[in-house]
């Protein structure tokens, strides 16, 4: 019986449980370390629209003007892309470290890699050579970092076709992650005093191992933005008095 699966993940998902960069990863793959392994996943493209004439029995039963217009048609579009993913021994073999791996010849770390690929469920350590390599510390860490990922994941809404938002919550992942990170943690649950420290915590680490693509959210809430903008004296006000800022200047365009 092969030890418990645990993947596959991601590459992205491998540096995130591994602490490792997911560029070494996969120059480890492509010198053929580790066997290649690959998904196909498909996922909602975002939202255009085609242009087209209305069908003629449609035209018949309206008039010539409405029937000449343009119609706008929703096509809810795919895309379909190739993943790098590592499995349960790929996983292990790689939590050894720089340390284990560069020391090993070539065939020495297939030969680890061959011998993790073949233990059964509970070994405790493997045969390499004339020297026994324990695995069970390295099965527990990963579990351990594992559950983190699944525990992440399931205080997630995530939707398909828009951002994922914080269970329970309309609040953005990638901007509650990128506030967290820009203006500290502390700073962004006084902003939102209805999220938790977990629920902050769980977005910092969504982001890490899900980046957001396309352009990230600002570092700073509107508030604290506008609050720099008066004490770098690029706004101006008097003593005592409170600044009477417009929201429209500093409104944040990605914001939901």
């Amino acid at each position: 019986m092969m030890i418990q699966e645990i993947g596959p993940v991601t590459l992205k998902e491998a540096e995130f449980l591994l602490g490792r960069p997911q560029e070494e990863l996969s120059r480890a793959i492509d010198r053929g370390e580790v066997e290649r392994r690959n998904e196909v996943v498909v996922e909602p493209a975002k939202p255009s629209k085609t242009k087209g004439k209305r069908s003629r029995a449609l035209a018949g039963r309206r008039s010539v003007r409405r029937a000449s217009r343009a119609a706008y048609v929703q096509i809810p579009p795919t895309v379909t892309r190739t993943v790098r993913t590592l499995g349960t021994p790929e996983l292990l073999y790689f939590s050894f470290g720089r340390d284990l791996t560069e020391t090993l010849t070539p065939a020495g770390r297939r030969k680890l890699y061959e011998a993790i690929r073949a233990a059964d469920l509970g070994t405790k350590a493997v045969r390499v050579g004339p020297f026994d390599v324990s695995i069970k510390e390295a099965t527990a860490a990963l579990l351990k970092r594992y559950r983190t990922l699944k525990d992440m994941r399931a205080g997630i809404d995530e939707r398909t076709g828009k951002e994922p938002v914080l269970k329970g919550t309309d609040k953005s992942v990638y901007k509650i992650a990128a506030l967290a990170e820009g203006q500290g943690v502390k700073e962004t649950l006084e902003d939102y005093p209805s999220l938790t420290l977990k629920q902050v915590n769980r977005a910092i680490e969504y982001a890490r191992a899900y980046p957001k693509k396309g352009r990230p959210y600002p570092a700073l809430s509107l508030k604290r933005a506008a609050a720099a903008l008066v004490s770098s004296g690029v706004l101006e006000m008097d003593a005592g008095e409170p600044v009477d800022i417009s929201i429209d200047q500093f409104r944040d365009p990605l914001s939901d």
